[in-house]
């Protein structure tokens, strides 16, 4: 009797022991504070309050605030973030291709942040690029861009919302030998507003990822001339793959969350466990889905997300030493 009652204690401390860790768990108590380094509408926006209204819809008490700190291609943005506090209060929507990849040539002059000032989270989805055009324009198809891009006899600016964007054009000039001479990419603070510009007409053609062109196309506003991935979209399997034209051409836009350096292992815990299970639920997938994204289930944990960028590193870094970054 005396054994069972001993027993029957231990497994009421454990059980004590379990309830006091559950509701000391981390978790926000007041609003969040969500820099983004480029202009409303970007992709990195546009996933983050797709995902996080999911979080914040089974959740009342948690409340996602986005503040919006565009320039220098997300630089001026990350400058301030990495001296914010590590109290779990603060994240950043990172561009995969922008913080990883193309700061350090794009713009190293207003870049003051290095890649171990944070903490990595996950990955929240993906998008492939899209080379657009105003719906006036009388290129339609990725020869007849490519047509134009070598054999231009007028200028011809092209938006690009982002590095990444100027990535995929400087690839594809590289490979298809354009005329540099006649064509310029014009930067935006965000691909929101560079596509703007092309459905106004101001620019004929625009780089720009598809979830973000998406409402656009759908307006009649502008067409789609290629997408810059490996696959076909499930929304968009009659539309070409500029790889095809231009081999190796798999630029795809992409958005994570990390966390200012030294931020606590539970309050990161928290934010992984609370997006992956957000964007893996059936509302999750079908936002991914309707906004012509993809989710990547190996990067939606910090190791896995690190991995992948400096993967992305080995992988894009010598193709812009080789193809150069012209102006």
């Amino acid at each position: 009797m005396a054994r069972y009652i001993s027993n029957f204690i231990k497994i009421i401390a454990a059980s004590l022991i379990s309830v006091s860790a559950l509701a000391q768990a981390w978790e926000p108590t007041k609003p969040v504070n969500v820099v983004i380094g480029f202009a409303p509408g970007s992709g990195n926006e546009l996933s983050f309050r797709g995902i996080s209204s999911l979080i914040e819809k089974t959740n009342p008490k948690i409340n996602f605030i986005v503040e919006n700190r565009p320039g220098g291609d997300g630089t001026i943005g990350m400058n301030h973030f990495v001296k914010l506090p590590n109290d779990g209060y603060h994240i950043y929507i990172a561009s995969h291709q922008g913080i990883w990849v193309t700061a350090e040539f794009a713009n190293p002059e207003n870049k003051r942040y290095q890649l171990d000032d944070f903490e990595y989270g996950l990955t929240l989805a993906k998008s492939p690029l899209a080379v657009i055009a105003h719906h006036e324009s009388l290129t339609n198809t990725p020869k007849e861009f490519i047509d134009r891009m070598r054999n231009t006899q007028k200028p011809i600016s092209i938006a690009a919302g982002s590095g990444a964007h100027k990535l995929a054009y400087e690839y594809m000039m590289y490979n298809i030998k354009g005329n540099r001479e006649l064509i310029k990419t014009i930067p935006y603070k965000g691909p929101a507003q560079a596509g703007q510009d092309v459905a106004g007409g101001h620019l004929e053609f625009g780089i720009i990822p598809v979830a973000v062109a998406n409402i656009l196309v759908k307006s009649g506003k502008v067409k789609i001339i290629a997408l810059t991935s490996e696959y076909r979209l499930e929304g968009l399997k009659d539309t070409p793959l500029m790889k095809d034209f231009v081999p190796g051409m798999n630029v795809y836009a992409a958005w994570g969350i990390i966390f200012p350096k030294g931020t606590n292992k539970e309050i990161i815990d928290w934010y992984v466990v609370n997006f992956r299970t957000a964007i893996n639920s059936p509302e999750g997938k079908q936002f991914i889905r309707d906004n012509l994204m993809f989710a990547e289930p190996r990067e939606q944990n910090p190791k896995g997300f690190e991995a992948s960028m400096m993967d992305l590193r080995k992988q894009w870094i010598p193709i812009i030493k080789e193809v150069g970054w012209a102006n």
